[in-house]
């Protein structure tokens, strides 16, 4: 489940970008999310855990989520929906 894990912070990750706006004014911060996927690597549902305390980091964490390709479960994985905290960074 671990490699999984990774897997998808990684597919998380490439979509990432701060909005320009935020960027010029050189904020950062960390968003938590909960994503539950299916097996098939659909998102069942996602929401912000814990903020950043930037309403549109928040934003484009959720955006990043509703854009990103996850893949299929790996063999030997539950194949039922499964919650994950994913951590999203974003460098100020």
């Amino acid at each position: 489940m671990q490699q999984y894990a990774q897997e998808i912070s990684a597919a998380l990750s490439s979509q990432g970008a701060i909005p320009p706006a935020i960027a010029a004014l050189g904020i950062g911060g960390s968003v938590r999310l909960k994503v539950v996927i299916a097996p098939s690597g659909a998102v069942v549902t996602a929401y912000v855990d814990q903020s950043s305390g930037t309403p549109a980091l928040d934003d484009q964490a959720m955006d990043d989520v509703s854009a990103a390709h996850f893949p299929a479960f790996l063999p030997g994985m539950p194949q039922q929906p499964i919650s994950f905290n994913i951590p999203v960074d974003f460098p100020g």
